[in-house]
């Protein structure tokens, strides 16, 4: 305990040389940038009481490999996981229902992220650099893909979109040259430049024409565009 630095429920820093640790019980808060930039962690094991992550919170800790976090966290802080190169895995708790900016960025071992159809929002860069990553589902809550959240994932392979989402935004997935396919639905009423730039995949619409929404440079000429297509 007295490697850890808490006020009333809040861990505002550590200072211990562990390489494993346990988020003491009765932590609600992990304070922004809390464990920023330490060399040392590659496990963390978050407490039951736990509620809330800091911006920047565990940002370039570049040995940690594994954290598990309790459904009691509701909300992960931007930039949070920035830069943990050595990051795995990672379950999104249920309490958490947006992902926002750089959450994820350049967490380039990346393998299994398990999202869960609560969340609403995943913002601009949130995987961004993520290239272990091969397959993802977008899950039904998020309505917009925003921009640049999956641009220079150059592992992945499939995503998945659902039928209600409206919007995919500028260099959305920039940079994915291993992604095979990808079906847009109707419900997309807006692309943005260059969404699929640097990508050499077969994009299926089910739209009949090109919506007034999407972006002339939309693919910037990289992809077999299919119009009028049925999802498979």
């Amino acid at each position: 305990m007295d490697d850890f630095i808490i006020y009333d429920g809040m861990l505002d820093g550590y200072i211990g040389l562990d390489r494993q640790i346990k988020i003491p019980n009765g932590v609600h808060t992990i304070c922004d940038e809390a464990f920023m930039c330490n060399s040392y962690l590659t496990s963390i094991d978050g407490s039951e009481d736990l509620c809330m992550i800091g911006g920047y919170a565990f940002a370039n800790c570049e040995r940690l490999e594994k954290i598990t976090l309790p459904d009691s966290v509701m909300c992960i802080g931007d930039h949070a996981f920035e830069g943990c190169r050595a990051l795995k895995e990672f379950d999104v708790p249920l309490g958490v229902t947006e992902i926002y900016e750089n959450t994820f960025e350049d967490c380039g071992k990346l393998e299994n992220i398990k999202l869960h159809d609560g969340i609403i929002t995943i913002e601009k860069n949130a995987f961004c650099g993520c290239s272990k990553i091969k397959e993802l589902v977008v899950p039904r809550g998020v309505t917009e893909i925003c921009e640049s959240a999956f641009c220079g994932m150059t592992g992945l392979e499939k995503i998945t979109l659902h039928d209600e989402i409206t919007e995919i935004g500028e260099n959305a997935f920039f940079g994915c040259v291993k992604l095979k396919e990808i079906f847009i639905p109707k419900s997309v009423e807006m692309v943005g430049m260059g969404a699929f730039s640097f990508c050499k995949c077969t994009i299926y619409c089910e739209a009949e024409k090109i919506p007034k929404g999407w972006d002339q440079s939309w693919s910037l000429g990289n992809c077999v565009v299919v119009l009028g297509s049925k999802r498979s």
